[in-house]
Parts: structure tokens; sequence; C-alpha cells
């Protein structure tokens, strides 16, 4: 870690996901980065190389997803050992369609983990049910558990929908966790219908954990966080570079200070409303008759370039750095005690 990274230490990327592929066999209607059969755009190989080596000493996690990384399980496989090699925590995000023969999907995962995978993530909800059924996650599942390798199941539901629940119970025989999330209306999500979101009369006051996790595309441009940033635009300040143009660990190390950042991270994309607010900007951002997700309120602001310059006042301010410090700071010691405390019961269960 360099000295810089050091004086912004209370702020840290957890992950660097690396798009290989936006094509993807399924094409389903919630994608937000409208991935399908019919895309195109990947990574070459040695492009995925180059970064996997430049970020080395600013991330310890590569995550590999697309679109479908699977696609080319060759080349994946080159690139999970190749992360490997540098000492990288390694895992890949996947449809899951791979998984129709419970023999094949333990091939399949037996391959990775040779490779050097540490972590598998599969995406499943209704949407992917439209090209794929629940037994292919239940084989992955399955095939995970045998060759020890944790899976965490990702579900898009919308509100008052059960699936994550169902999910859950299909898998219960096995260790995966299963998560669940809204659809953001971003992407091919816009054309859901709108009974698809969840509405809020008032901006989202969520904090935003993704921020945390940087994204390349092919291409090499660099993201705050996955998903939304195509739609990222005017300067927005989480359209951190391109990492074909410029070194990508010097586009980290900028980004550890990146002050919308910090807020988006701890007080969410609202914390950088309120501030325009706190300081007689109020009307800079146009509010919502409602929001269906945080992203919209994030993109609303950090797309509006007299919002941008007016938040890079404010916070280049030594006060103000110093009291978002102190936030990152206690946000970082909260969840540090909360891992311990839920290290300490799952022990105390174990041990029972």
């Amino acid at each position: 870690m360099t000295a810089a990274m050091a004086e912004n230490a209370i702020f840290s990327f957890t992950c660097l996901g690396i798009s290989v592929t936006m094509q993807c066999p399924l094409r389903c209607r919630h994608c937000i980065t409208r991935s399908g059969p019919e895309i195109t755009r990947q990574m070459s190989e040695d492009e995925a190389l180059h970064y996997i080596r430049s970020a080395r000493h600013a991330v310890d996690h590569i995550g590999f997803t697309g679109g479908e990384p699977l696609l080319d399980q060759a080349r994946l496989l080159r690139l999970i050992e190749a992360a490997k090699a540098e000492r990288y925590v390694v895992s890949v995000m996947t449809s899951g369609h791979w998984g129709a023969r419970p023999d094949h999907a333990k091939e399949i995962i037996g391959r990775m983990k040779a490779a050097g995978l540490d972590m598998l993530g599969v995406s499943l909800d209704r949407y992917h049910l439209d090209f794929i059924d629940v037994s292919r996650c239940c084989n992955i599942a399955e095939a995970a558990d045998e060759h020890g390798i944790p899976l965490a199941v990702r579900v898009i539901a919308e509100p008052g929908d059960d699936f994550a629940e169902q999910v859950k119970a299909l898998l219960a025989h096995t260790k995966a966790s299963v998560h669940s999330h809204f659809p953001v209306r971003l992407g091919r999500a816009e054309t859901l219908a709108a009974a698809a979101f969840r509405h809020s009369m008032t901006p989202p006051a969520d904090s935003c954990e993704t921020v945390t996790a940087l994204d390349i595309e092919p291409g090499g441009k660099v993201y705050a966080c996955c998903g939304p940033g195509p739609y990222m635009h005017g300067g927005n300040p989480l359209a951190l570079g391109n990492a074909l143009e410029e070194d990508l660990f010097a586009i980290i190390q900028k980004a550890l200070a990146n002050p919308f950042m910090k807020v988006i991270n701890t007080r969410g994309p609202k914390g950088l409303l309120d501030d325009l607010h706190a300081h007689g900007h109020a009307r800079i951002v146009p509010l919502r008759a409602y929001y269906t997700d945080t992203c919209q309120l994030c993109l609303d602001i950090c797309n509006n370039p007299q919002a941008v310059a007016v938040l890079r006042e404010i916070y280049a301010d030594p006060e103000t750095q110093r009291t978002q410090n102190a936030m990152q700071f206690a946000k970082m010691v909260g969840e540090f005690l909360e891992i311990r405390r839920f290290r300490q019961d799952t022990g105390d269960r174990h041990a029972s």
C-alpha cells in the first residue's frame, strides 16, 4: 500500500469486477447491462490480464463477471489461474445456464476450483425463468458444496414477491446463501411495469455498499460500481477513467480520495442531496415525483455538472473532509464489531 493509500485507508475497495464479456445466452427483461446473445462486446484475454496485474497492490479481490463469463470456459480458467497467481481472492458471477446436468455442474466447478476459484455467485429470479429453470441453480449449489466452494445466490424480486424465500427453501439442504434485491430501473428494466419496482415519494436514504466495488468494462472504462456505469455522463465523478489510457493503479489511487464515493458509502446519494440543500443549492437537482431505487437519485445528482461542481467546492473544505472521514471511520468500526459479534454468535451455536 502506498503512502497515498495509507492516508485514505478508512475508505477501501472490496473488489475489482472485470466484465470479460457483455454477451450472455439469456436476454432477461430486467438486465441493467442489456446483455444478450446478440451482444458481441468482450474483453481480450491480454486486456484482462493487464488489469489483473495492474491492480494487484490496490485491491485484494477480483470478480469475473459480464454478461456471462462462462461462455468461454477455457479463457475464464486461464484468467482465474492468473488472478490466483497474483494472490487475489477470486470469484465468478454467472447466470448458471451451464448447470443443466449435475455431473456437468460438478465438472465445471471442479475445473474452476482447480484453477483457483474461491467463491461463486449465481443470479436466479423470475426473469431468468424465461430461459432456464431453478434445477440448474440447485445442481450448482450441490456441486459447490461437494467442492467446498461458497455459493451466493442473487435474487432480484419485485415488491411482494416471495421468490427469494422459495429459493431459500429449494436450497435449504445446501450451504448456499440467498440475497434478495429490488429491481433497478436501468437498461432493459426500464421497460418493466411500474409495479415491478418499489416506490418512494421522497429521495431514498439508503447507504450504498456497491460503491466500494469497482467495475471495469471491455474497452477499459472504470466505474465506481457495477451496473449503472454506462449511464454515467456529464463528468460524473463515479466514472473514474479509462485503464487503457491511464494506469489502473493510478485510477484506483485517485478514487480512494473521491469524496463523492465516501459520502455515498456512508450516507447514500441522499447525503449528496442533503449537502446541496444545507449549502443553499436545493434547486440544482429537481426532485422526481417518486423514486424506484437509489441509483436514480445518484445519477440525477452525479450526471448534473452544476451539482457536481458545487459539491466539489463543498468537499474541498478541510473541516468537511475531517467530518466525512470521522463518519467513514465510525462506519468501519461498526462493521468490524458486527462481524466480530456474528463470529462469536456463530461460534457459540457451533459449540452448543
